[in-house]
């Protein structure tokens, strides 16, 4: 399975953090959606899932099929990070390969 990050950029630190979590809690559920090649687009969790790698986890993949979902989606991210990110947001980044991070578990 192949995962594509929404970002390259993360902070070694909290990496550390998530990983410490990922042991006491296992598989990190990440929502996403594939891609025409079967690839998961992860619109979230750009951490845990290199914390899951690390620790040779294989994620819970969740797909976002609906646009109720991706709503939600982007709200939760609005409220917690205190961006602003619109569906177009999300949508513009999958098709963005070449500033992506590929993980394969």
């Amino acid at each position: 399975m192949e995962i594509k990050l929404y970002h390259k950029h993360y902070d070694e630190k909290h990496l550390e953090k998530v990983i410490e979590n990922m042991k006491k809690l296992g598989a990190p559920v990440i929502r996403g959606q594939f891609d025409s090649n079967e690839i998961f687009n992860a619109f979230e969790g750009c951490h845990r899932i290199r914390a899951a790698k690390e620790l040779n986890i294989e994620p819970i993949l969740v797909e976002v099929e609906n646009d109720e979902d991706f709503e939600k989606l982007c709200a939760e991210h609005n409220e917690s990070s205190g961006d602003y990110l619109s569906r177009e947001d999300f949508e513009e980044s999958v098709g963005d390969y070449y500033k992506a991070e590929f993980i394969e578990f």
